[in-house]
């Protein structure tokens, strides 16, 4: 059976004939942003838990992948002052926004250093 994809320590493997994301919706509900997402979380908890253990505390959850998929999606659609008044757990989120741009580029980083093919 073909997958849509497929990661392994240091390379990733995306079909594109099977998932081809066209909008940024897309990219973040599709089940390799949630594998990348989840797979950063874990090597945070090995390499940087401090940065870790400040954002769970923050969003008061254990699925910390699930929080910050919904704050991602959430901030596809709205401004972050909208979300501050709607959502009292992503509020605190937004409102570290330390801890929460050294997550976004950590992540991006780690996207960068994965070999794609």
């Amino acid at each position: 059976m073909i997958k849509e994809y497929s990661q392994n320590r240091s390379n990733v493997i995306m079909n594109f004939s099977i998932k081809y994301c066209d909008t940024p919706k897309e990219l973040l509900s599709s089940k390799g942003f949630e594998k990348v997402l989840s797979k950063y979380i874990k090597i945070l908890e090995k390499k940087d838990a401090s940065l870790l253990e400040r954002l769970k505390k923050i969003s008061d959850e254990d699925n910390l992948s699930v929080v910050l998929l919904r704050l991602f999606k959430l901030l596809l659609i709205l401004d972050s002052s909208e979300i501050i008044n709607l959502n009292n757990v992503k509020s605190r989120i937004l409102k570290s926004s330390n801890d929460l741009i050294d997550f976004v580029e950590g992540f991006y980083n780690y996207w960068r250093s994965l070999e794609r093919y």
